[in-house]
């Protein structure tokens, strides 16, 4: 099921350490204040 989701996972002790999400989830990604990373969510 992650595979749906995740490109590139990297996985070190049983934890995800690093990834990249799919289309179209990557556009549900935010930055550390929780705010949409994307310009066009503003409009």
């Amino acid at each position: 099921m992650i595979g749906a989701l995740l490109l590139n996972a990297q996985l070190e002790d049983g934890c995800i350490v690093s990834y990249q999400l799919k289309r179209p989830f990557e556009y549900l990604r935010r930055d550390p204040k929780g705010a949409f990373c994307h310009s066009w969510w503003a409009m």
